[in-house]
């Protein structure tokens, strides 16, 4: 009955974590993507503000 319940237990853990894994690689790629639009915004700023830089005399 011990063995029954504790493998029961494993399995709802194995569960739990897979789910776990999931819902973190699902964060881990909206944040990938979000870090990938502000670097791309970032670059972008850059760009524009060196082109618009007053010329040093």
């Amino acid at each position: 009955m011990q063995l029954r319940k504790l493998a029961t237990n494993f399995h709802y853990t194995q569960v739990e974590c897979a789910l776990i894994t999931t819902a973190l690689n699902s964060l881990a790629y909206e944040l990938r993507a979000a870090k990938d639009k502000l670097d791309a915004a970032v670059e972008d700023a850059e760009r524009s503000s060196s082109r618009w830089a007053p010329m040093a005399r």
